[in-house]
């Protein structure tokens, strides 16, 4: 939300967008400086000194939580609730929260028009959540919490697709 004038027709404000390539490759239709913490960005003249500095903490929580997560992969072939596993009790998470199916249900506040991209169209027609690609129809593929992984975030992160220019559009529900 801080790198306003970095955004374009495929990122913004939890959109973004990637083609994939001929060979099953993410390629990034924006630019480096979306993100926060990219290289580009003076992170202590962007947010000051105690800011970046929380932030700093919280990606290490992140890092940190992730590596525990991939630890307890590795040992029991598992996805682990990494906050209510143990070494007697792996409690394990869905890889998927849903797959594939109609959003009109869902809602959230990422299905609100005003958070879509300038190449996405959010309509809602007779309660129908109708959702475009520079007038393609995206097809919702998935979605899961963020906190299945291992790492605090998004509630929901919805995985959409757009098949004939290969489209693969991220947004995320934050309640």
């Amino acid at each position: 939300m801080n790198t306003h004038e970095y955004h374009n027709e495929f990122t913004g404000e939890n959109w973004f967008a990637f083609k994939l390539t001929d060979d099953n490759q993410y390629e990034f239709l924006g630019n480096e400086g979306y993100f926060e913490r990219s290289a580009i960005h003076d992170h202590k003249q962007m947010f000051g000194d105690w800011w970046f500095d929380e932030e700093r903490k919280h990606v290490q929580e992140c890092k940190d939580d992730y590596q525990k997560a991939q630890e307890l992969f590795a040992k029991t072939n598992k996805l682990a609730n990494i906050h209510s596993s143990d070494d007697e009790e792996i409690v394990q998470n869905d890889w998927l929260d849903e797959m594939g199916g109609d959003l009109s249900e869902q809602g959230g506040n990422w299905a609100s028009p005003t958070y879509a991209l300038k190449a996405i169209d959010l309509k809602w027609q007779q309660d129908k959540l109708n959702i475009t690609c520079q007038g393609k129809p995206l097809y919702f593929i998935a979605s899961v919490p963020a906190y299945h992984y291992g790492c605090s975030g998004a509630d929901w992160i919805v995985l959409l697709y757009e098949p004939i220019d290969k489209i693969v559009v991220f947004t995320f529900d934050w309640s």
